[in-house]
């Protein structure tokens, strides 16, 4: 289940939570992509564009 309360932005947004060799992470989706942050920091880890369908 994932988290309806993630501030991302400023927006809300779900997240997923996992640990990683980076400690604990979520990706979320905004604006059509997959995006990994760092949960400790916000930092962004990386982006994924979804394909186009």
């Amino acid at each position: 289940m994932g988290d309806p309360t993630f501030l991302y932005l400023g927006e809300l947004t779900i997240a997923w939570y996992f640990l990683s060799s980076r400690g604990l992470t979520c990706m979320i989706e905004h604006d059509g992509q997959a995006i990994a942050v760092d949960d400790s920091t916000g930092a962004e880890l990386g982006r994924i564009p979804y394909p186009n369908e």
